[in-house]
């Protein structure tokens, strides 16, 4: 069954070029993982400090195989309260 991750970042005031640079290396390396279907980084119109990240894995275990990886242990350590936050919803398709 897909496993779909709609995840929000948010930078605070300061680090938003960082945090896009983040982003986008943790995008370009999970879309290189094993089950890794759809990895879409949309930011906010009119706020350049917000992001969604749009996710589609083939298995729950392949997205669990995912929180291990490199790229978003790299990400999670850069991501301190003073740069900003994560928030992650986790769901599968309803049919």
């Amino acid at each position: 069954m897909r496993f779909v991750v709609v995840a929000h970042v948010q930078a605070r005031l300061g680090h938003q070029d960082h945090m896009a640079a983040e982003i986008n290396a943790l995008a370009e390396a999970s879309l290189l993982e094993e089950g890794c279907e759809v990895y879409k980084v949309c930011q906010e119109v009119d706020c350049d400090l917000t992001w969604l990240i749009y996710e589609v894995w083939q298995s729950e275990a392949h997205f669990r195989a995912h929180l291990k990886a490199d790229a978003l242990q790299k990400f999670k350590a850069m991501l301190t309260p003073e740069i900003g936050t994560l928030h992650a919803d986790k769901l599968v398709f309803a049919s």
